[in-house]
């Protein structure tokens, strides 16, 4: 049974991520770091965007940048000015090819593929099962769906998408702008939205998101996918090269506590937000975060032991939009009309004060949002004080 000082269990974006971050902490290269790929080309077709106002460290391999964003809502479609941020977008294929390159130089770090077992702690230690075979390390970091936590509310939203990657035989996009969010070809009531990553005058990424009970099946996601380029880009003559589908559960995560020694990455870190997605951003401040508590000698969790007032927005977000009375076209259609697009992006970003966050709270549906809070907060101490 070999040990090693930090598993990382899976080779997705996460544990990639981390595993670089890992490599960059210059003080941690004495560490032995076991990272364990289980799937190959699974996410290569993917790709992940986010926002930022400096330098990151993957701009070596941004596919794209936009210095303005679109938003179309109830009050049609306004143009954001987002500096000092910009909206980048990096293709998974590029990440995997340079991730590997730099984990595969590392020298104390080890990648294994198998299969991926139940990870576990065993006398002291955590322990995660590959082909059958148990490795033991001092923290397990997984990739994965954490078990819902004890005060949740029951949900049963799903998080879908479909993406085409298009090509048309006219000029149909504007390569400068991405379309962050685009609500006019939905009802009021649809919880469905469409985003555009055009790449060039002739070339996009056009995506439908739905936050759902269910997943609807890919017909419904192409016709719809047809009908916006026929309707949003007069378009009727385009190819498409590739398309790309998912879904994530909408719930909230039961989060790491200082006694874990198994600690979880992305989807399972909370990195998914049913506010807009945009996981890549948080997955690399997670990391970030991780790779300097193991420096500083810390445990990687040492952030989910304090109140954590944007897990718990997150929270509120989700009781929201599951309500019939209020709608995401309305909800997103408020924060944008009512807020600067920096302010909003630096919210989402979780890096405003809370005198900013309550200005932006009184843009929305006050009433029923001071409702969710008040049964949130209601169930937060009825299952403290069980546990006593």
């Amino acid at each position: 049974m070999e040990h090693f000082d930090y598993i990382i269990a899976g080779a997705g974006c996460a544990g990639r991520s981390l595993a670089v971050h890992l490599i960059h902490a210059r003080k941690l290269a004495g560490k032995k770091v076991l990272l364990v790929e289980d799937i190959e080309d699974k996410e290569r077709r993917q790709h992940w965007c986010f926002w930022e106002k400096d330098p990151g460290l993957f701009d070596e391999i941004v596919s794209h940048y936009w210095a303005k964003l679109s938003f179309a809502g109830c009050e049609g479609q306004q143009v954001l000015d987002i500096a000092p941020y910009h909206y980048k977008m990096i293709a998974a294929d590029r990440f995997y090819d340079y991730t590997q390159k730099l984990i595969t130089a590392a020298p104390n770090v080890t990648i294994r593929k198998g299969l991926i077992g139940k990870a576990f702690n065993s006398r002291g230690k955590s322990a995660v099962i590959v082909d059958g075979q148990r490795f033991t390390a001092d923290y397990v970091f997984k990739s994965g769906q954490p078990p819902i936590a004890p005060d949740a509310t029951e949900s049963n939203l799903i998080r879908s998408f479909k993406s085409w990657h298009v090509e048309t035989v006219t000029p149909c996009f504007d390569p400068d702008m991405a379309t962050l969010m685009d609500f006019k070809a939905v009802s009021l009531h649809d919880s469905g939205f469409f985003y555009t990553l055009p790449y060039s005058s002739t070339r996009a990424v056009v995506t439908y998101t739905l936050i759902a009970p269910e997943i609807p099946d890919q017909d419904m996601y192409d016709m719809v996918l047809q009908r916006y380029m026929r309707q949003q880009f007069q378009c009727s003559l385009y190819s498409v090269n590739q398309s790309e589908s998912g879904h994530i559960p909408l719930y909230e995560y039961a989060r790491n506590s200082i006694e874990d020694s198994i600690i979880y990455l992305g989807t399972g870190a909370y990195e998914i937000k049913a506010a807009g997605g945009h996981a890549f951003r948080f997955i690399q401040r997670h990391s970030q975060h991780i790779a300097q508590c193991l420096l500083n000698g810390e445990h990687p969790a040492t952030a989910s032991i304090r109140f954590d007032r944007f897990g718990f927005y997150d929270s509120i977000f989700l009781r929201l939009i599951a309500l019939p009375a209020v709608s995401l076209k309305g909800l997103f259609s408020r924060l944008f009309q009512r807020n600067a697009p920096a302010t909003i992006l630096k919210f989402l970003d979780h890096e405003t004060s809370c005198w900013e966050e309550l200005r932006i709270f009184t843009t929305l549906h006050k009433r029923a949002f001071a409702t969710e809070i008040f049964k949130k907060l209601k169930g937060q101490i009825s299952s403290t004080a069980k546990s006593f």
